[in-house]
């Protein structure tokens, strides 16, 4: 998707390029000679979660990474990416509609997505134990995550090594 993505875009601008600045190319829009994929890589990752591991991987992190835990909770009844999860912040909470907003994704447009009961668990759990500023300015720069990305990672990798689950990601739970 993002190789046929980049061509289109490098296409369109080879296109403006003639159009609207009357510049000449020798053989005209070099990108009419490429081909598009037409199907996805079918060496792509497609790893999932197999029997009993979602158990056993939550039950390590709860003991060892809390935090961990409630993001890979998080993850897990949502589909969230990561970065999603870890730019949470209490501004995009509604609380009566029982939602989340991410005004920011990777295709840069906003999304709600629904809370499952698990998920919205996870979120006032987060909200009733966090120790937010009391008289903070806006609520979208309260984070209810306080870890870094690469630290979600390292949890949840050592986690994988310790229950000797193969080859999952933690971008593998989406899924």
């Amino acid at each position: 998707a993002t190789v046929i993505k980049d061509l289109t875009m490098l296409s369109a601008l080879f296109k403006h390029i003639q159009r609207e600045w009357h510049v000449t190319l020798p053989k005209g829009n070099p990108l009419d000679l490429v081909s598009t994929p037409k199907h996805r890589d079918p060496t792509s990752r497609n790893r999932r979660l197999e029997a009993g591991e979602e158990d056993r991987l939550l039950e390590y992190l709860e003991s060892h990474s809390f935090e961990t835990y409630l993001i890979v909770r998080l993850a897990l009844a949502t589909g969230m990416r990561r970065g999603e999860i870890l730019n949470l912040a209490l501004g995009h909470v509604d609380r009566r509609k029982r939602t989340i907003t991410i005004p920011r994704t990777k295709t840069d447009y906003p999304r709600t997505i629904p809370l499952p009961d698990d998920a919205w668990n996870v979120i006032t759990r987060i909200c009733a134990n966090a120790d937010f500023p009391v008289n903070f300015y806006d609520p979208n720069e309260v984070f209810l995550f306080g870890i870094r990305p690469d630290s979600v990672t390292r949890a949840f990798n050592r986690a994988c090594r310790a229950l000797k689950i193969k080859d999952l990601r933690f971008h593998d739970i989406r899924h």
